[in-house]
């Protein structure tokens, strides 16, 4: 034979943890008696040889296989038949309860994830904004500002505006009033210092010229 073929053996239609001819208690299935010759599985009569009528009920009263119940109801009274009844509605809303458990215990696992999630975004944010107002505190001071000169970091200085000053001098505080008088200060000396040695200069240069001539 050449090459390589897979061959599959199983039911049309079968399911894993299903079985035709056996029940979860491990009773027999309609089928699964007919298969076994103990009745043709359909009117409801069991012709077992292995199980006589009372074991036959004896069984039913502690099977949850609604299906055989009904098969063999005439086997039960009706109050056998309301114990089932509610025996397999009670097995129903007790899986669904673990259905549900375990749906409610996905959902706070994921809700736990997204507020820790949250938490570590807003810790996040805070600790930035921690840096970014340590950093402006430093930057304000006056060894943040030699240190910000030293590494190139030293913001460009705006041009002084005398107009611009005394118009917005309201929402001035004293000491920027202050620095801006100390400043003016200094520039006017330098001002006349600067006047006074072009006036020397120029009065050198007047000399000269009276030299050589």
């Amino acid at each position: 034979m050449e090459g390589d073929v897979l061959y599959h053996h199983g039911i049309k239609g079968q399911k894993w943890g299903i079985r035709r001819f056996q029940n979860k208690d491990g009773s027999l299935t309609a089928a699964g008696r007919k298969r076994r010759g103990e009745g043709d599985g359909d009117n409801g009569t069991n012709s077992s040889k292995d199980e006589t009528p009372e074991e036959t009920r004896s069984r039913l009263l502690k099977s949850t296989d609604a299906k055989e119940i009904y098969e063999n109801r005439h086997l039960l009274t009706t109050n056998e038949l309301n114990e089932r009844i509610n025996r397999i509605d009670t097995e129903q809303r007790l899986k669904s309860k673990i259905a549900d458990e375990h749906a409610k215990t996905g959902a706070d696992y994921l809700n736990k994830k997204m507020k820790g999630t949250a938490e570590t975004v807003t810790n996040a944010k805070n600790l930035f904004k921690s840096v970014d107002e340590a950093y402006a505190t430093v930057a304000k001071s006056a060894i943040g500002k030699t240190l910000a000169k030293k590494l190139g970091l030293e913001p460009p200085k705006k041009e002084f505006d005398l107009d611009e000053f005394w118009k917005n001098r309201n929402k001035k505080t004293t000491q920027e009033i202050v620095d801006a008088n100390r400043r003016l200060t200094a520039e006017e000396s330098i001002r006349q210092k600067m006047a006074g040695r072009d006036k020397d200069k120029k009065t050198g240069t007047e000399k000269d010229e009276k030299r050589k001539s």
